[in-house]
């Protein structure tokens, strides 16, 4: 990975990244491990590997909060809603960047 911070790749405007799954989260977990360092948080790779699985057994907000109440004590809300920013802006990216493949395909196929 680049020297560039995690959370900046997901806000960034590169878009090859949003048509890889598995880089989005490797990425995604990567900034998971520097928000919850930054928060003084990160123990072990344990508490960001049950976040991803929190993530893709999609779980609301709501219950990653309850659920990490007991690891982030009273970070939980700062780190939740921050984590949650972070999907909406991926899911965003993905959606554009879907948009363009498909006008990209489209022109093509002319």
């Amino acid at each position: 990975m680049t020297d560039k911070k995690a959370e900046d790749q997901l806000k960034g405007e590169n878009g090859a990244i949003f048509n890889n799954k598995e880089k989005i989260s490797s990425v995604l977990k990567t900034a998971v491990k520097e928000k919850l360092a930054s928060m003084e948080c990160l123990i072990d790779d344990d508490l960001p590997n049950y976040i991803m699985i929190m993530m893709a057994n999609r779980k609301t907000k709501k219950e990653m909060t309850e659920a990490l109440t007991l690891f982030l004590n009273d970070r939980t809300e700062e780190f939740t809603s921050w984590l949650y920013q972070m999907l909406d802006n991926i899911r965003k990216r993905r959606e554009k960047q879907k948009e363009i493949d498909e006008k990209k395909s489209a022109s093509e196929a002319e």
